[in-house]
This record gives structure tokens, C-alpha cells and sequence, in this order.
């Protein structure tokens, strides 16, 4: 027992994830995850990591009053109501680095808590649309920004070996340039 656990400590390892995002868009997006990496003995840790995002646009509803005052005395007041609508789609490539600080109590071989920090580039697609669909001029307002450049992400992951050879865990991530943390549910095949 002790021999094989102490092999998963120091092997390559495949990790897939699948979450979502802790946003208003709770349940309305989805992230997946791959990333190969290698774990040492001492519970350091190095991997490269392909993360995907991908939102549904998220209605939002906005009410405005707007005062209109006409050349008598009096005001009337107009209620208008906003649609406005933003998805985001996410392509990153990360570098992380992480330990496993569960690593440092003896004879722990199945539990592994590992903070981490990965560095990389990222390809983000925002669309926002507004729709003024109650109000009489019925526009609508259409911006599509495209961002490619170093981002960084942070997070947290809690593993238990199942056997020798897999792990189920936890994982938590904040992506800086999507500006969205993710939760996510995963597994890892040691080799």
C-alpha cells in the first residue's frame, strides 16, 4: 500500500474538469479542462492546462424613469424597460505550478489539498446586446470585443486517490481576464 500511494505522489498525471461558473451565471455556463502535468515526492507539482469557458447569454432586466418636462408647468414621468444581454466565450492555455500541502503529514497517501498559480495566454470573446424593446424607439445596441493576451489564473484543488492510479477531487479557479471564478468537478489518471 505504502509503495503504490508513494508512486501517485511522484507520477504524470491527465486531469479533465467539468464546472461552472460562481456568477450570476450560475448554472447558465459551462468550463471544461484538461491538463498533464507531473507530481514530485516533495508535493510540488507542474502542468500545463487547456481551459475552455463558455456563457449563455444572461438576461438582465433594467427599469429606467426618465422625467420629461413639457413647456407648461407640469412633468410626466416614463417608465422604460431595458434588456440587456452578455455572454462570453474563453480559450486559455496556463502554465501552473502548485503543492500539495496535505504532502507534509506523514503517512497521508490518499488526501491531497493543492493551492496553485498558473500563468498564460488567453483568447476572451464578450457580446453584450441591449434591447430597448418597451420603449418607442426599439433599438437595439449590439458590442462584440475580442481580448487576447497574458492572463493568470489562482485556485485550489482537493484530490482523493481512489486507487493507485485515480483520483476524484474539487477544484476551484479564478480566471483574472474572464473576471469569473469556476467550480468544477473532476478526476486524474496517474501514470
Amino acid at each position: 500500500m505504502y509503495s503504490s500511494s508513494y508512486a501517485q505522489k511522484k507520477s504524470t498525471y491527465v486531469n479533465l474538469k467539468l464546472g461552472t461558473s460562481i456568477s450570476p451565471e450560475f448554472m447558465q455556463s459551462g468550463a471544461f479542462s484538461v491538463e498533464y502535468g507531473k507530481t514530485y515526492s516533495t508535493g510540488l507539482s507542474l502542468g500545463i492546462q487547456l481551459a475552455l469557458f463558455n456563457s449563455v447569454p444572461y438576461k438582465t432586466l433594467y427599469s429606467n424613469i426618465d422625467v420629461i418636462n413639457y413647456q407648461t408647468d407640469k412633468e410626466t414621468a416614463v417608465s422604460t424597460m431595458t434588456q440587456y444581454y452578455s455572454g462570453k466565450k474563453d480559450v486559455s492555455v496556463f502554465f501552473n505550478v502548485g503543492y500539495d500541502v496535505l504532502s507534509l503529514i506523514p503517512q497521508n497517501y490518499r488526501h491531497h489539498f493543492t493551492p496553485y498559480f498558473g500563468y498564460g495566454v488567453s483568447n476572451t470573446s464578450v457580446i453584450e446586446y441591449f434591447d430597448n424593446r418597451f420603449s418607442e424607439d426599439r433599438k437595439l445596441h449590439l458590442r462584440y470585443d475580442q481580448i487576447v493576451g497574458a492572463n493568470f489564473t489562482m485556485g485550489a484543488k482537493y484530490e482523493y486517490d481512489v486507487t493507485d492510479k485515480l483520483s476524484l477531487g474539487l477544484y476551484f479557479s479564478h480566471y483574472e481576464l474572464l473576471e469569473h471564478s469556476v467550480i468544477s468537478i473532476g478526476f486524474s489518471r496517474c501514470f
